[in-house]
């Protein structure tokens, strides 16, 4: 599962590879494809349905509205309805999947809630579920259209699990997680975090996981890591700086927890990006 971030396999494959089977197809997939500074803008949409996953910097418009992607996040967009994505200031990527047919029809049914939304997703996650995918373009078999078919089910069935725990999630917990999505920055203790939301420390660390799976100074590390891959894009930037702008004063500890994620270091990650871009 962890094969695509550790060995950074960059694939796309458009609509002449199609897998294609009883009324579904999926028309492409794309991982992590690197884009020059600028807005994607397609006021008709595509006549498929697209899922796209963004990285931290860029904007989204949804239902006439901006958002920014402040962490990992997904959007549905219905066949028809206008894209409009992307950052004027950077380099950024973004992974995509192209899908159509009755059965794909029949599944957004289901999931209805889903579509024309913001939805933060994990970006080794929605990699996972390509990474199947591209198997499937890569062998051909008989049931292949079967697989993308039931690897499409089960991403949104893990979208509507996540959108229902977002939901009933405590909003003191919610609280505290945009509180360090927003200070980042700064060097953010448990004892702050719990003062900011008149909590115990204890309280704060049980809660957090229970609501979360992971402890509030592991969630503050993943969010400056997700924003580390923004500034990545940056040329301009050094990795120290990367670092800095991340919240992490310590660039080797800043190169530690890199690698530990993502299996490479900040610089190799940056190199491979340049390669395929």
């Amino acid at each position: 599962m962890d094969d695509l971030i550790k060995n950074q396999k960059i694939f796309h494959y458009r609509y002449w590879d199609a897998v294609s089977g009883p009324d579904f197809q999926v028309r492409g997939i794309g991982s992590e494809e690197l884009m020059p500074p600028g807005m994607v803008l397609r006021q008709q949409g595509t006549p498929d349905w697209m899922i796209m996953l963004y990285t931290p910097g860029c904007k989204v418009k949804l239902r006439g509205k901006w958002q920014s992607v402040e962490e990992d996040s997904l959007s549905i967009f219905p066949p028809g309805t206008e894209h409009h994505y992307g950052t004027e200031d950077a380099v950024w990527n973004h992974s995509w999947m192209h899908i159509c047919g009755g059965e794909t029809d029949l599944l957004m049914q289901k999931y209805s809630r889903l579509q024309n939304t913001l939805l933060p997703f994990s970006h080794r996650a929605f990699l996972r579920h390509l990474d199947y995918m591209a198997g499937e373009f890569l062998r051909r078999r008989d049931n292949s259209w079967l697989v993308c078919r039931n690897t499409l089910e089960h991403l949104l069935m893990e979208l509507a699990d996540d959108r229902r725990r977002e939901e009933y999630t405590p909003e003191r917990m919610l609280k505290v997680r945009d509180y360090m999505e927003k200070n980042y920055l700064k060097e953010l203790s448990l004892k702050e975090l719990a003062h900011h939301i008149s909590v115990s420390v204890p309280l704060l660390s049980l809660e957090f996981k229970k609501s979360f799976g992971i402890s509030p100074i592991a969630c503050l590390q993943e969010i400056r890591l997700r924003h580390s891959l923004y500034y990545l894009s940056d040329l301009n930037l050094s990795v120290e700086e990367v670092a800095k702008r991340c919240g992490i004063a310590d660039p080797f500890y800043f190169s530690r927890l890199f690698r530990r994620k993502y299996g490479l270091s900040p610089r190799a990650y940056r190199q491979k990006k340049l390669t395929v871009f």
